[in-house]
């Protein structure tokens, strides 16, 4: 758990002009940073991999002497810089707050709401009156007059809608993080198995070389060996498209290239990732808090540094490269 953290919070987003004001009786005029204390790291976004959650209390800027406010608070490195920039808060039903989020954007930039409204509002939903999309429509609705309500209606259904298709997105992100985690567990007992072959290998042919007793049979034995070691490596590879296809990924494959350096912890876009280098220059990341959490797939291409390999990643099969082309890497697969 961190002590805490700064945010910046600007002006003219979601986060002032919405959430804040409802939810927190929190709205500033400028650009602002915020405190939070006691912060406990959720951890990353299913559906977004650069957002980050944490629960934390807000420390009201305008008056740091008021009691903190307990939220759950969603950042962003949104400017590339490094440091953290607020995207929303809510303080309950995660759900029940998303639809609400929606409601409050949708009527605010329909004009059926202002931030001083919801200012005004936040008292209600302290009391647990306004702590819905429903509560909040019922709220507003006696004060509509009859030439705005088929247009209030209007709004109203389409920040439902796009509450229930982002949430939906959302379940399946979830569904998929957990299918990357059963995918992990499997890479690293394949890994395990591979260094065992590679490593017994190694004790045949020191053996022979300090024997000087090689023949021609032996090393066509060991060849062997060797071949089925890379058709091993191309039938997880095939194995792999085979998983991706299945949740409507296709498993893009990289150019033949030599791996020359693996790090580890390096921060690309807030998250700390598995970084490769190759002979031309090229990196590519992986999120290792999501697709190697027992870092099976860093300790394999540790094993490969030196080595001819070609690198995986998961795209979606209707936006061709749009993981691949960003630098990012799923598996790695040696060739010789």
């Amino acid at each position: 758990m961190n002590d805490s953290i700064r945010v910046l919070v600007p002006a003219n987003t979601h986060a002032n002009l919405d959430s804040l004001p409802l939810r927190f009786g929190i709205h500033v005029k400028n650009d602002t940073e915020m405190k939070l204390l006691n912060c406990k790291d959720l951890g990353a976004d299913n559906q977004h991999p650069d957002r980050h959650h944490y629960e934390a209390s807000l420390v009201d800027p305008r008056d740091p002497t008021k009691p903190t406010q307990l939220g759950h608070f969603v950042v962003a490195d949104r400017y590339k810089t490094g440091k953290w920039t607020l995207v929303t808060a809510w303080r309950n039903d995660d759900n029940t707050e998303f639809y609400l989020s929606e409601a409050l954007r949708q009527l605010r930039m329909d004009r059926f709401l202002t931030t001083e409204m919801l200012l005004e509002m936040h008292p209600h939903y302290i009391k647990g009156e306004i702590n819905s999309s429903a509560s909040l429509i019922k709220f507003l609705s006696g004060s509509i007059a009859k030439a705005d309500l088929q247009r209030f209606e209007e709004s109203e259904e389409k920040a439902t809608k796009r509450a229930e298709e982002a949430l939906a997105e959302l379940a399946k992100a979830r569904l998929e993080a957990e299918s990357a985690k059963a995918e992990a567990q499997r890479s690293r007992v394949v890994a395990l198995e591979a260094i065992d072959v590679v490593e017994t290998l190694t004790e045949k042919n020191q053996a022979l070389a300090t024997e000087k007793m090689q023949t021609e049979e032996e090393l066509k034995r060991v060849a062997e060996e060797n071949r089925a070691l890379k058709e091993r490596e191309q039938l997880l590879l095939k194995k792999e498209e085979a998983r991706a296809l299945q949740d409507n990924n296709v498993a893009t494959l990289s150019e033949p290239e030599t791996l020359v350096k693996v790090d580890e912890n390096i921060m690309v876009s807030g998250s700390s990732c598995t970084v490769l280098t190759f002979g031309d220059g090229k990196k590519r990341s992986m999120k290792t808090a999501t697709f190697d959490r027992d870092k099976s797939i860093t300790a394999k291409a540790k094993t490969l540094v030196g080595k001819r390999v070609r690198t995986t990643c998961w795209d979606p099969i209707y936006e061709p490269g749009k993981w691949s082309n960003r630098g990012y890497f799923r598996n790695i697969f040696q060739l010789d």
